[in-house]
């Protein structure tokens, strides 16, 4: 080997040397990093998990159907007291509905209508939270930007000196899991609009999308202020008197239709009172009838009795009499035949046998008429009795 060749691999081999030392200080500090945001994540979960107060901030959410409603956001600010990373700041902010406290969505809840970010001035390092993403309990309200703009408020109030770096992470959005497939898209795109608006970048990385900061600087507090906006003190007075006027006109609407309500009650009771009341009276007057009707059945039931008794006795009485005619007739005939005279003879003369006709029929009428006249008033007596029975069997 040449010289110059083995002073160049000799010197080669010493940069070579000295460069170790430089790649394990690189090492140690990328691992001291990736170690450093590790234990200022678990600082992080702690902070969150402890019990923790706030300042409540008022705020008025748009719903869906154009309505309007009053919610509050809890702002806790604290600071590591432990050995690890000591001095780092804990920022949260969490949203809840006014309203009663028995409705989870008028809860502070740790998992949900929450974020929170740590701050280690001492690295120079930034991680926000939950990790395991953020879960909306009213999606498409503005909830989600509304609390990182609070959250970024609260980070650029921080005394930060320096460039700080913020920790990329996958898309931590735990309510993707609800999305319906066919939406995955335009949720994914309406996540990363707002995203960088607020200052973050979404890059692909192996499939993934990555969320990262370049500098905390690039943070900005934007959010819908369409969907959500914060109430001032006056603001809020000014809502509370609308509010306190509508309430009273509510009230005076609802005493109202009570009173409407009570009057309807008052009339219908005094509706059924007299309908109750006519129902009685219709009642009694029916019992009278009922009453009245057996009543005159009964009397009609005794008369036709009476009437088909009399009936029978008279023609019963009817029946004696004409066998009475009957005999008497038999009688008559005999006499007849006994006061006939004798025949006239082919040899009388024509004024003989008139005179004996004649004669005959004088006895024949002086004897029949009583007789005749007895049967003549025994059937027009029994032709009217029939008469009247069928008249008064009708009108019954």
């Amino acid at each position: 080997m040449s010289f110059p060749a083995a002073c160049l691999k000799r010197g080669y081999v010493k940069v070579l040397l000295c460069c170790v030392p430089v790649i394990h200080q690189m090492i140690d500090a990328m691992t001291t990093e990736t170690r450093s945001r590790t234990t200022l994540i678990s600082v992080g979960k702690q902070l969150h998990a402890s019990p923790q107060t706030g300042q409540d901030r008022a705020c008025l959410v748009r719903l869906s159907d154009g309505t309007e409603r009053l919610a509050l956001i809890q702002l806790v600010t604290s600071k590591q007291q432990g050995s690890l990373h000591r001095g780092a700041e804990f920022f949260r902010v969490s949203f809840r509905f006014v309203g009663d406290d028995s409705d989870p969505d008028c809860q502070y809840h740790l998992d949900q209508n929450t974020v929170w970010c740590v701050i280690d001035h001492k690295d120079c390092q930034i991680v926000f939270g939950p990790t395991d993403g953020i879960e909306i309990r009213q999606p498409g309200l503005g909830i989600g930007s509304y609390l990182m703009a609070q959250l970024i408020r609260l980070i650029q109030q921080s005394e930060m000196r320096g460039n700080y770096q913020v920790q990329a992470v996958h898309l931590p959005i735990a309510a993707q899991t609800k999305v319906k497939p066919e939406d995955a898209r335009a949720n994914d795109a309406r996540i990363e609009t707002f995203l960088t608006r607020v200052g973050f970048y979404v890059s692909p990385a192996a499939g993934q999308k990555v969320i990262g900061v370049r500098r905390a600087q690039d943070l900005r507090p934007w959010w819908n202020q369409q969907k959500v906006s914060f109430l001032s003190f006056p603001s809020f007075v000014e809502l509370a008197a609308r509010w306190q006027r509508e309430k009273n006109q509510s009230e005076k609407a609802v005493e109202a239709a009570q009173r409407i309500v009570e009057g309807a009650h008052l009339h219908a009771s005094q509706l059924q009172t007299a309908h109750a009341e006519e129902v009685a009276s219709l009642e009694s007057k029916i019992e009278q009838l009922e009453g009245t009707v057996s009543s005159q059945e009964e009397q009609h039931a005794a008369l036709i009795r009476e009437l088909l008794e009399k009936q029978a006795e008279e023609t019963q009485g009817l029946r004696r009499q004409i066998e009475d005619i009957q005999s008497m007739h038999g009688q008559i005939e005999d006499r007849v035949t006994a006061l006939n005279p004798a025949q006239p003879s082919a040899g009388d003369t024509l004024e003989a046998r008139a005179e004996s006709a004649t004669q005959m029929q004088r006895t024949l009428t002086i004897s029949l008429a009583p007789a005749l006249m007895k049967l003549l008033w025994a059937a027009l007596a029994l032709s009217a009795f029939a008469l009247g029975a069928g008249a008064l069997t009708n009108h019954l």
